[in-house]
């Protein structure tokens, strides 16, 4: 699984997702793998990402039908934003395995 967490999940978290996605698909080997990116605050749940990552995903060649959520729980992530995301996340994971 490669995971991106960012505060809110509809700014940097999504474009990487969508890189990510990219990549696995040009190699061939998407099939093989889960790529999912949430948030680790509930600020924006189920919105769409931000007009201006979606304008930098589309400049790329990117897409992305992202939905926000937050981080449940997750066995493996790659990325995490800023240091607040990181304790977000912490305090998310503790209250999720307690």
């Amino acid at each position: 699984m490669a995971a991106s967490m960012g505060e809110c999940n509809i700014c940097r978290s999504p474009i990487a997702e969508a890189i990510y996605r990219k990549l696995l698909d040009d190699r061939g080997i998407s099939h093989k793998w889960i790529v999912d990116s949430a948030a680790t605050s509930t600020y924006e749940i189920g919105s769409r990402p931000d007009h201006r990552g979606l304008a930098c995903m589309k400049r790329h060649g990117l897409s992305s039908n992202h939905i926000a959520r937050q981080v449940l729980h997750f066995h493996f992530y790659v990325q995490i934003g800023p240091h607040r995301c990181l304790k977000g996340f912490l305090r998310v994971h503790r209250a999720a395995t307690l």
